[in-house]
């Protein structure tokens, strides 16, 4: 099956529904404002192709089982068209993958290689930190860690010129003005940026 053309508007609005949390057909269908049975068939579409899954559950409140889908993991299509080389695949994604790609949705090109080079430099640090996300409302590049031990985490240096780093704890995150701005995560394990970001 071509993954090309799973992603028409309706199936595309699934994915981005099942990104936040595990939905029925039903819920989903609400929605998206439009019939179960169209979201059903949607779903199988996907399910086929290995981007969603399903899950029955028991419905306590109606004492009937009912599936609830979300999506098969963290995955990519990615195309590429270059010279000499065109091709395309779906991608199982790493943390290093998800920090990239994420990375690239951000509008200045030169983010994207100081971000690379600043994963390099972090990713030995990753088990201290809970999360990484990028302040996209300033002129320059902020970055902010959140870590239960900052100390630690401070000592990585970033020389780029127009990079300001942020290192705090979870509390210190929380009590900051950050949820006011666009963030974008890079890292968030935990999705303790939930609700803070764009």
């Amino acid at each position: 099956m071509e993954l090309e053309s799973l992603f028409s508007s309706t199936r595309w609005e699934i994915l981005k529904l099942l990104s936040k949390q595990g939905l029925s057909p039903i819920e989903l269908a609400g929605l998206i404002k439009t019939t179960s049975a169209n979201v059903s068939q949607q779903l199988r579409l996907l399910e086929l192709a290995g981007l969603v899954k399903s899950e029955k559950t028991k419905n306590i409140e109606k004492g009937k089982p009912r599936i609830i889908y979300s999506l098969a993991g963290d995955l990519s299509y990615l195309i590429l068209a270059s010279r000499n080389h065109a091709d395309k695949k779906l991608l199982n994604l790493s943390v290093y993958h998800k920090f990239m790609l994420k990375s690239w949705f951000l509008d200045n090109p030169e983010y994207h290689e100081i971000l690379g080079r600043f994963f390099w430099k972090i990713q030995p640090y990753l088990d201290e930190i809970r999360a990484i996300a990028v302040n996209q409302s300033k002129k320059e590049l902020e970055i902010i860690i959140v870590s239960e031990n900052p100390k630690q985490v401070q000592n990585i240096s970033v020389e780029e010129k127009k990079v300001r780093l942020a290192v705090m704890t979870l509390k210190e995150f929380d009590n900051s003005s950050y949820a006011k701005y666009d963030l974008l995560d890079l890292y968030d394990p935990d999705l303790i940026l939930e609700g803070k970001k764009r």
